[in-house]
């Protein structure tokens, strides 16, 4: 009896791999075979984030995986390559910097106006900014950002690329939160990019409250009433100056 159990599972199974899924107009066929490169992350390893974006520009979607932990311990990101029909190859290797964080969220978009997706990533501790060479190869340009707080005060949720400001380039906001009793945690951050990749200004600090991570939407509202931190972190001091930002 159990035999026959078996095997008719086994034959549904197969049935249920050739058979369309239909959804919302759409019609997916489930196809079992490996396309994904084997895992091979260390143990405690917890993917908190996928992006599909195409990052080497050759028209179709490459695969990045933010790797984080439930503790400080950082993991090593991943960025998988598409050969063009749908299969990936871990190139993380040869195409992303060495440094190892504890990663939460990652978004991507033309920061240095170069025609390419570069990517801010969200980490507990301070944040990566990357920059593609248009070819998929990225930079550590992370230099280029405000100087990093405290641990217990950079345990960043989310971030992302927008343009705030309304000047043609993408600005940065990183949302905080706070998982812990008594205070501990940090407030969300702004950062405004003057479009040249020069020198980081140093953060200046204005009034805000504790903020959760489902609240980085409302920052641009924020902006205007003067509620978060604000700080030029790509530009030049009188690029600054010109558009009232304080130095810093």
């Amino acid at each position: 009896m159990r035999r026959r159990a078996t095997i008719l599972a086994a034959g549904l199974m197969m049935l249920r791999s050739s058979l369309p899924i239909a959804g919302n107009g759409q019609n997916f066929v489930l196809i079992e075979e490996p396309r994904l490169p084997p895992d091979s992350t260390p143990a405690g390893t917890s993917t908190t984030d996928v992006d599909l974006v195409d990052v080497d520009g050759d028209g179709d979607l490459d695969l990045f995986k933010i790797q984080g932990t439930d503790s400080l311990a950082g993991r090593p990101n991943q960025l998988l390559i598409n050969d063009g029909t749908g299969y990936f190859t871990d190139e993380s290797a040869t195409r992303l910097p060495a440094a190892v964080a504890n990663s939460t969220k990652a978004d991507f978009g033309d920061v240095d106006g170069d025609g390419d997706l570069d990517v801010i990533v969200a980490n507990v501790g301070p944040e990566q900014l990357l920059l593609n060479d248009e070819a998929g190869v990225f930079t550590d340009a992370s230099a280029a950002l405000p100087p990093p707080v405290p641990i217990f005060s950079d345990i960043s949720s989310d971030a992302r690329f927008a343009d705030v400001d309304n000047d043609g380039d993408l600005d940065i906001l990183v949302s905080n939160e706070n998982p812990f009793p008594g205070g501990l945690g940090a407030q969300n951050r702004l950062w405004i990019n003057d479009g040249v990749l020069l020198s980081p200004f140093h953060e200046y600090d204005s009034q805000i409250s504790q903020a959760t991570k489902d609240e980085i939407a409302a920052l641009k509202d924020a902006l205007v009433s003067g509620s978060v931190k604000v700080c030029t972190f790509i530009g030049t001091p009188d690029a600054a100056a010109a558009r009232g930002i304080p130095g810093c």
